[in-house]
């Protein structure tokens, strides 16, 4: 069991306010683990399309991966495409939002993060 884990599982436990054993601690670091594992990037086959916005990765002719916000879209009207996957903004090299809608092949996506929790502005 590496440092990161332990220290993953005390929290979960100490939030839970629960004494464990190290055993207890390892199915717990394991289980979240798993389900930040769940949360990261994934292969395009398996995204949803139901047009509900997502994050969308490219990897275009060079390093890294382009990520943008974008969502499938089934009844493309502003095209000669039936269906097709919509980059509606992507963020550039300045870590700046470009809003876009054009149609473009993404390898790889992930769910849109929560919002933060916190004091509205």
């Amino acid at each position: 069991m590496t440092d990161s884990t332990v220290a993953v599982a005390r929290a979960i436990c100490d939030a839970l306010d629960r004494d464990w054993s190290q055993a207890d601690y390892l199915a717990a670091a394991s289980a979240a683990i798993a389900a930040y594992e769940a949360a990261q990037w994934q292969l395009i086959a398996t995204a949803p399309k139901n047009g509900k916005s997502i994050l969308l990765g490219c990897n275009y002719d060079r390093p890294g991966m382009r990520v943008c916000m974008g969502w499938w879209e089934s009844d493309c009207q502003k095209s000669n495409v039936s269906e097709k996957w919509i980059e509606g903004a992507y963020w550039n090299e300045a870590d700046q939002m470009v809003p876009m809608y054009v149609a473009f092949k993404p390898t790889h996506w992930r769910p849109l993060p929560r919002p933060p929790k916190g004091e509205t502005a």
